[in-house]
């Protein structure tokens, strides 16, 4: 169990993640990179950041991290079913030397950024609906957004 002070520490965590998924997936949407190569760097922030919000909401139980449950006893119950066609296609990206990730890449090699960005983002309104008072560190930037920009419009 995390106390309260770590929780809200931790959760400036969490805000940097959202933030650098809205920031990736900005880039790759309105193409800014100047070569193939950056492009796939991008990419793989990307999957990474939203690799680290999936198991924030969705994984728990993990000795020494931060999770969505520890901020909202009843967070198992309000969250959304875990996306897992998503969990499948992000953990074999980023697991780089496997047999499944040809098949995913060769499959579908296109990602759509901005739903699946604006979903986690509706993930983190749910959570932030249920947690605990005071626990979390809400950065203006965030509020900003709630006011009605997308989350590609944002940042």
């Amino acid at each position: 169990m995390h106390s309260d002070d770590q929780l809200h520490t931790a959760s400036r965590h969490l805000y940097y993640e959202v933030q650098q998924l809205i920031r990736a997936g900005q880039r790759l949407l309105n193409k800014q990179y100047p070569d193939p190569a950056t492009q796939v760097f991008i990419l793989e922030a990307w999957v990474l950041h939203l690799r680290c919000l999936m198991e924030f909401f969705w994984l728990g139980n993990r000795k020494g991290y931060v999770h969505a449950s520890d901020y909202a006893e009843d967070w198992t119950e309000a969250r959304p079913a875990k996306p897992e066609e998503l969990f499948m296609r992000v953990n074999v990206l980023a697991a780089h030397i496997s047999i499944e990730r040809q098949t995913v890449l060769d499959d579908n090699r296109t990602w759509p950024y901005v739903n699946i960005t604006n979903n986690m983002l509706a993930v983190l309104d749910q959570f932030e609906s249920v947690a605990r008072p005071g626990l979390l560190d809400i950065p203006t930037w965030r509020s900003t957004q709630k006011a009605g920009f997308t989350a590609l419009d944002l940042l």
